[in-house]
């Protein structure tokens, strides 16, 4: 069955590479799809688990804000990979050059720069906090 108007192609059953969904992925087959789909909910789902677990860790402790400071920084890495894939998505499609200008080069060195700085203050993060648990404070 096609949906002409969206550009979707559905096969039941089919482990055949399809049409272009939404115009955009190419031919990409169905268990593929499927399987990268349940893989990402299963990691997301393991994510908020682990973040759970820490979160009452966290406040078993009284550590709320080095957790709170995690989590933002990770929030932030996240916006910025985000931000890198609409600029990397958006270059691919354009003829404009600007995948392959300094300035795009230098917006992926500083994600690269500023996730190894996260990492650093994740471990420093979590190195003072093994410290206070171990000194009651």
């Amino acid at each position: 069955m096609i949906l002409k108007g969206l550009g979707i192609v559905y096969h039941s059953m089919s482990t055949e590479a399809s049409a272009p969904i939404f115009g955009g992925f190419g031919n990409i087959s169905i268990i593929a799809i499927t399987t990268v789909f349940i893989l990402v909910l299963v990691l997301l789902t393991i994510i908020e688990f682990l973040f759970d677990k820490l979160h009452v860790l966290a406040e078993k402790y009284n550590q709320q804000e080095i957790f709170q400071k995690l989590k933002y920084e990770l929030m932030v890495l996240g916006v910025l990979s985000f931000f890198i894939f609409l600029l990397d998505a958006g270059a691919s499609k354009a003829s404009s050059g600007f995948k392959t200008s300094d300035f795009f080069h230098a917006f992926e060195i500083a994600h690269i720069v500023i996730l190894f700085i996260a990492f650093a203050f994740i471990i420093q993060a979590v190195f003072l906090a093994q410290y206070a648990f171990k000194s009651g404070t």
